[in-house]
């Protein structure tokens, strides 16, 4: 088992003391420290998280865990990365609930892994910890204004929906598309830039919602008997337009809803009830990349897929 540190770090957080106090500071402290021990514990469910966040400065936080082997095998660099991006992505919402909407958009928040020696202690884990931060400044500054504008502007409608078909290879013809986004020209096209770009705006959300209602427009212009098969985060299953989607029947029996691999699902039976409306209705459920990411063996037992 390997072993690694989780941190957390919020840029000018040395700010607060000076501006709010060593009190409110001291709170912020503790409430940001619980927000995060709790999202370790979603992002890391699937390894052996062995303490609470560790706190070595002010605006670090820091939670050590041991690498399991998984049911499905993964490259252990590749779920290092899955877990510092689902923590950048849902960290900010962390630091919005507890400081703040306006805050958590004008804070950047550094979320990587670092591997330590098990033998070592923690006074000896926070002491290589900060020196990786001395020699690493934070990756991603904290989205301006403009930048927030320009992801609007794209979720407004400034994307294209691209159809790939998917062919059965048992009988070489197409059985369904997957609706495919691309941003404009530039680098902002590829899907992977473009949705971080959105999160790091706090507009992911919004891109997947509006990617997904420009699906739902070009599903019913299909040729039957082809399904439309859309990628959504699992956290948008609960979503009102996915509760509207329940209930017109014939447009959620022509798609497949793919729940993609970015974010940990914490609750597999809130997801499954979220799902059956859906399901009685048709549509049926595809994971995205299993084995990548946080979709694992235990959740294709849980959720029972239509397709993996």
């Amino acid at each position: 088992m390997s072993i690694h540190l989780l941190y957390f770090r919020l840029s000018g957080a040395e700010r607060f003391a000076d501006i709010h106090g060593g009190a409110i500071a001291k709170a912020v402290r503790d409430d940001l420290g619980r927000r995060f021990g709790a999202l370790s514990r979603v992002l890391l469910a699937q390894h052996d998280v062995l303490s609470g966040p560790v706190v070595p400065q002010f605006g670090v936080w820091a939670v050590p865990f041991g690498t399991k082997r998984l049911e499905i095998a993964a490259d252990e660099r590749e779920q290092l990365d899955s877990i510092a991006a689902a923590g950048r992505d849902l960290g900010l919402e962390a630091v919005a609930e507890e400081l703040g909407a306006a805050v958590a958009l004008n804070t950047a928040l550094d979320v990587g892994t670092l591997a330590v020696e098990g033998r070592e202690g923690s006074a000896r884990r926070m002491s290589r910890l900060a020196s990786f931060l001395r020699r690493n400044p934070p990756s991603r500054p904290a989205a301006t204004e403009a930048e927030r504008g320009a992801i609007r502007r794209i979720v407004r409608g400034g994307f294209e929906l691209r159809l790939q078909e998917i062919v059965s290879l048992g009988t070489r013809r197409g059985d369904s598309c997957e609706a495919l986004i691309r941003g404009p020209e530039g680098p902002l096209y590829g899907p992977e830039r473009l949705f971080a770009e959105a999160a790091r705006c706090g507009l992911r959300d919004e891109l997947e919602l509006a990617s997904l209602d420009a699906a739902l427009k070009v599903a019913p212009l299909l040729p039957s008997p082809l399904r439309l098969s859309v990628n959504l985060s699992p956290g948008l299953f609960a979503a009102p337009a996915l509760r509207r989607l329940a209930q017109q029947p014939r447009l959620a029996g022509r798609l497949i809803l793919e729940i993609t691999e970015h974010h940990p699902i914490p609750d597999a039976g809130r997801l499954l009830r979220a799902l059956a409306p859906l399901r009685r209705r048709g549509a049926k459920i595809a994971l995205d990349d299993a084995g990548c990411g946080y979709l694992n063996m235990e959740l294709v037992r849980a959720l029972r897929p239509d397709v993996v």
